[in-house]
């Protein structure tokens, strides 16, 4: 991130990040912060991460828990590539075990994280194929209203026009 800032010195140069929550490298800055929720934790670790890179210019964030919270936010979406029965049904019993549950907010155990969930639930579904289709066919206004972190995220980027 230095570095590719340190290439353009520009005021009107941003650099920003999407990283997942579950899964951060072990020497990831602040990681080791000890905030008790997640929400605090995901707050104080693109804090942490502003500061380890201290530039003005450079734009934090992490989803909560996974990239594939999205693709929760997006499952009638996905539905509209598979037509498998059991896919299908697949795709209902995960809304179902989500129920009202914010994609955002489901959670990272190592059986019950989003992108296991999808796994477990869809047979034959391929995060980096299904996952960016369903994201692009559902649209940002419905991700966005799913997911307020990554709405939030996203409208900063906007306010930077």
């Amino acid at each position: 991130m230095r570095r590719l800032l340190a290439s353009d010195t520009r005021d009107d140069v941003r650099v920003s990040t999407l990283f997942d929550l579950y899964g951060l490298p072990n020497d990831f800055p602040g990681l080791d912060s000890g905030v008790p929720t997640v929400s605090g934790k995901v707050e104080a670790l693109e804090r942490a991460m502003a500061d380890d890179i201290n530039d003005w210019r450079f734009i934090p964030f992490l989803m909560k828990y996974e990239f594939e919270a999205l693709v929760l936010a997006a499952l009638p979406s996905l539905k509209l590539q598979f037509s498998l029965p059991s896919q299908l049904e697949g795709i209902t019993n995960l809304e179902r075990s989500i129920g009202t549950t914010p994609p955002e907010d489901v959670n990272d155990g190592p059986t019950t994280a989003p992108s296991k969930r999808l796994l477990s639930y869809v047979p034959g579904y391929q995060k980096t194929v299904h996952g960016p289709t369903a994201l692009a066919e559902v649209g940002l206004q419905r991700l966005r209203s799913a997911c307020p972190r990554f709405s939030e995220w996203v409208g900063r980027l906007e306010t930077l026009s």
